[in-house]
């Protein structure tokens, strides 16, 4: 009887002792205080736009599942045709010089061909170096804002989605990753506006030489600047991915293996609630899986948004200037053929280069989107 009082006393003082509690839902509160809204409140109002076009203007696991690819189309449609009604003005200007350059090079077949008769080719040349040069050059430092922008943006993300990734038990992979992630970001942003940029000027600057100046092959340096600058960056890009999955790899195997000792120790070495521990554990890392998912799918959308407008005036440039050195083709203007297959070929590179860092920063978040936590 004695015991049963004793008991029946303790069970009175855990029923005063009870706090009423609810569950919260973990992803989105660790959402918010990750600090990646913080991040996103850096970007630029371009990239901001893009973002909401697509239904990411708030960064929660409701709004990625419902990310839907027809709005993903639309928004690239319009951004091509706001690209496009932007530069329209001076496309038009250098098809428009070339037909005025084949017309006059028409009206003059008649006369005598001497170095004279080359004068509406140069002025036709120097007329779409005019018109070219300014939004080309607009285009390269809006290329070395876009880069700038992105390895800014990474630097203070990747940092926050590396924590909830060692928060899910992946500790190792992601400080190899954290490490890899920030210092190629710094490492871009230093290279595009010491080395890149400058070469994309002096490409065009030699390019537009070498249409006036038609006596020296300029060109072939041009060809043999843009051979070695590719394979350049194809060999950077090939190290860097390389050694980065490798690294991952590796960490990761550590990572699974302490995961899996720390939980074998709590379910077999801890009395009674063991299990309930190690299943408490898995439980807590799949609402961090989340959580990380959809910062690194905001991450990756994020980037495409910071240089989507970029791509899509570069993409309509290199189409313009391929499509006036058809006509000029067609009229037998060699040297304005050149002129544009030589601004044609300074913006490739451009291009080539773009790509490349986009798809460094878009790897850094994927690497990480794809690391699984405890199972």
């Amino acid at each position: 009887m004695r015991c049963f009082k004793v008991a029946f006393f303790v069970l009175l003082l855990l029923a005063l002792c009870v706090v009423p509690a609810a569950a919260e839902d973990m992803s989105e509160s660790a959402i918010r205080q990750s600090g990646i809204y913080e991040s996103a409140a850096a970007l630029d109002n371009q990239t901001k736009e893009f973002l909401n076009d697509i239904g990411l203007g708030e960064i929660t696991a409701e709004s990625i599942y419902r990310l839907d690819f027809s709005n993903f189309v639309q928004t690239l449609l319009s951004a091509l045709r706001v690209s496009l009604s932007e530069n329209v003005r001076y496309l038009l200007v250098i098809i428009g010089a070339v037909f005025l350059a084949a017309f006059a090079d028409a009206m003059g077949s008649g006369l005598n061909k001497g170095k004279h008769a080359q004068v509406f080719g140069i002025c036709a040349v120097l007329l779409i170096s005019i018109t070219a040069v300014a939004p080309l050059s607009r285009m390269m430092a809006q290329a070395g804002t876009a880069v700038e922008t992105a390895g800014s943006f990474s630097i203070a993300a990747i940092p926050v989605l590396c924590v909830v990734v060692a928060a899910q038990g992946k500790s190792i992979s992601a400080a190899v990753v954290s490490g890899s992630a920030l210092g190629i970001s710094q490492v871009l942003s230093t290279l595009f506006s010491t080395f890149f940029l400058p070469l994309n000027h002096i490409l065009l600057g030699v390019g537009i030489s070498a249409s006036i100046e038609s006596t020296f092959g300029i060109e072939k340096i041009i060809a043999l600047m843009r051979k070695y600058l590719l394979i350049g960056l194809s060999i950077c890009a090939l190290i860097y991915f390389t050694v980065l999955s490798v690294r991952c790899q590796i960490s990761g195997a550590v990572d699974e293996t302490t995961l899996k000792t720390i939980r074998f120790a709590s379910s077999n070495f801890v009395p009674v609630i063991g299990s309930a521990v190690s299943d408490s554990a898995v439980a807590v890392a799949a609402s961090l899986g989340v959580t990380k998912n959809a910062i690194g799918i905001f991450g990756l959308f994020s980037i495409i948004g910071i240089f989507l407008p970029l791509l899509c005036k570069v993409i309509i440039w290199l189409a313009g200037l391929e499509l006036a050195a058809v006509v000029g083709d067609v009229f037998g203007m060699e040297q304005i053929q050149k002129s544009l297959k030589n601004l044609a070929a300074a913006l490739s590179v451009l291009l080539v280069i773009i790509i490349f860092c986009m798809l460094i920063f878009l790897v850094n978040f994927g690497v990480l989107i794809q690391l699984r936590g405890a199972s």
